[in-house]
């Protein structure tokens, strides 16, 4: 673990989906690609019992206790709180410290800006304390802190779209078994342009439409007496 004093940086993109939106809680299929801006993280870790985090896009530092539990901080810190939490839970150890966030991924664009930020702080805690998580580990650990903590009712595609995102390639990920499989994706070698719009369309994953769709796809698996969307045999299925 790096002495207390030492700033560890972390950063993780943002994403956007090829094809697959709402596929991830109904364990189906995904492909998204990470983008080139990043949410970075600065983190000094010490030996207090709290963490003070500062955003560049907020005026007021905010105090997480490193015993946070869900209620107690809300608005953009609860992400960060979130990971606290849930890391906690699961059994690892969270320094108490300073922490700055840099945000380059626009928020509320659908850009899962909520989850580069979740995952930049893993990244950085889990870099601090020396402990070894695999990428779906991680990716359930972000998750948790959205679902439970900020009260986000999220599957795994952005934490998995980030975890795994490499440079030229996009991620192909069967959400039933959590496999991703990296495949090529250069448009630029094929004389092509991917144009990624900003609608200005607010997008919020607590509450919304979002929280709707996902809950109307359960009741409709319910009804039809399937663990998810993806066990229906066919369209025929439906009649």
């Amino acid at each position: 673990m790096p002495s207390a004093g030492h700033v560890v940086i972390y950063s993780a993109p943002g994403r956007i989906n090829l094809i697959g939106e709402h596929t991830d809680y109904n364990a189906g299929f995904a492909l998204p690609i990470a983008l080139p801006e990043r949410t970075t993280v600065a983190y000094r870790p010490d030996d207090s019992t709290a963490l003070v985090v500062r955003s560049d896009r907020e005026d007021e530092p905010v105090r997480i206790a490193l015993d946070t539990v869900p209620g107690d901080v809300d608005g953009w810190a609860a992400y960060v709180a979130g990971v606290v939490w849930a890391l906690r839970e699961a059994g690892h150890r969270v320094p108490g410290g300073a922490m700055a966030v840099s945000g380059g991924v626009e928020t509320g664009s659908g850009l899962a800006s909520s989850a580069a930020l979740g995952c930049a702080v893993l990244g950085a805690i889990l870099s601090a304390t020396g402990t070894e998580l695999d990428r779906v580990g991680q990716a359930r650990i972000a998750q948790r802190a959205e679902n439970t903590y900020v009260g986000a009712p999220t599957g795994l595609l952005d934490q998995l779209a980030i975890l795994f995102a490499q440079r030229r390639r996009a991620q192909l990920i069967d959400f039933r078994d959590l496999t991703v499989d990296s495949v090529p994706f250069d448009p630029g070698a094929a004389g092509v342009a991917l144009l990624l719009i900003d609608s200005r369309a607010a997008h919020r994953h607590a509450g919304g439409e979002y929280a709707d769709r996902r809950a109307s796809c359960e009741r409709a698996a319910a009804a039809l007496g399937v663990p998810s969307l993806r066990d229906l045999p066919g369209p025929q299925a439906l009649t």
